[in-house]
């Protein structure tokens, strides 16, 4: 289970942290500059500074070069070799948009933000009996664990893990 947090929601408070920052930067700058060795210390300061951020950067982004979709684009491959394209498909992970979608929402893991709206989803093993929905893509994330634990319950009842491996469900017989 991963929770999904997105770095995206800091974007609006980053302004405030780089005014604050910048600013707290700036007083101490005033005060080194008053002595003639405080300047050239706060150089060193912000030159080491700069060192670690880049040391910082490059350790957290280094091992994402060796980073590949191969292994996701084979299994969507056999996907959509498998399923006709005129088939439901509930989309927990947005891999599959070109098929049709059974549900209100699609492509996230709503089961983990469902009991935070004001109005309810429409029920979801409703929404799959009604279209005769008989596949689930959730991925390799498996984010059918993520949904409510009445749907979870629905979906081990009526779908089977695929013979391609646990991205896709298919509807027992």
């Amino acid at each position: 289970y991963i929770p999904l947090k997105h770095a995206q929601y800091l974007i609006p408070i980053a302004l405030f942290v780089a005014l604050y920052g910048a600013d707290g930067l700036l007083l101490i700058w005033k005060k080194l500059s008053r002595h003639p060795l405080g300047a050239v210390s706060g150089f060193a300061l912000f030159l080491m500074g700069l060192i670690g951020l880049y040391q910082t950067f490059l350790l957290v982004n280094k091992p994402k070069l060796s980073w590949t979709n191969v292994e996701m684009l084979s299994n969507l491959e056999k996907v959509w070799q498998t399923v006709p394209k005129n088939e439901y498909i509930l989309d927990l992970d947005g891999s599959t948009l070109y098929y049709p979608d059974p549900y209100y929402a699609c492509c996230l893991p709503f089961g983990q933000w469902q009991g935070f709206l004001s109005q309810p989803l429409p029920s979801l093993s409703k929404a799959l009996e009604t279209t005769k929905t008989k596949y689930i893509f959730q991925g390799s994330l498996k984010r059918v664990t993520t949904l409510q634990p009445t749907d979870q319950a629905y979906i081990t009842d009526h779908y089977t893990i695929s013979s391609m491996g646990g991205e896709l469900l298919w509807m027992s017989p």
